[in-house]
């Protein structure tokens, strides 16, 4: 219930792709995860850099580091070929099916680096905010004892989350805890559409 039971091999990859989408959307970049084989993770990439410098190649680092960080067992990242059709017909806007299952939250501008943004959907505490590599969502609830983090202190330049209650501290990217190793945030899967955050609670 408060992540104390790490997820398996796909979840946890496929939370970390979800970490890393925003980032590369706000640079005119998308990324899917395809497929987890053993030790190697098949992504497809999407998308140009909208006349920024970030590559292909890039892209691809930014997938790498953030599985080498925080899945260590993944050795390898392939990319697998575009169809080119089909990504220009994503450039349309988001489709009722498209958005099915994901949950509208705040738009970029409501965000606040030192300040969580928390709501709620249908008795779900959600808890967004900003980390030094983008965007995350987390259940808005402490792994310690399960209270609320909204007004906890908030520090993206150090990448931290500290419970206002007990002064659990923890990952702003991996949700993991510095004094508590056992015990995580559970994250939720998070993508930007249209310049607000959307969350697919899990």
């Amino acid at each position: 219930m408060h992540g104390l039971i790490r997820a398996d091999l796909r979840t946890r990859v496929g939370r970390v792709i979800e970490m890393v989408r925003p980032y590369m959307q706000s640079h005119g970049g998308d990324v899917t995860l395809v497929d987890v084989r053993d030790k190697s993770v098949l992504v497809r990439l999407a998308g140009n850099c909208n006349g920024c410098s970030l590559s292909s190649v890039t892209l691809r680092n930014t997938v790498e580091e953030a599985l080498r960080e925080h899945v260590p067992e993944i050795e390898k990242v392939d990319v697998v070929p575009n169809e080119p059709e089909n990504l220009v017909q994503l450039q349309a806007g988001p489709s009722a099916d498209d958005l099915q299952g994901w949950v509208a939250g705040p738009l970029i501008s409501q965000l606040n680096a030192h300040k969580p943004y928390a709501f709620e959907d249908n008795g779900t505490k959600i808890l967004v905010i900003r980390s030094r590599n983008g965007l995350r969502a987390f259940r808005n609830a402490c792994a310690h004892q399960g209270l609320p983090l909204e007004t906890g202190l908030l520090d993206a330049d150090s990448g931290t989350i500290t419970c206002p209650w007990h002064g659990f501290q923890y990952d702003a990217e991996s949700g993991e805890c510095f004094s508590a190793p056992q015990c995580q945030l559970e994250a939720f899967p998070l993508r930007v559409q249209d310049d607000r955050v959307y969350v697919r609670p899990v």
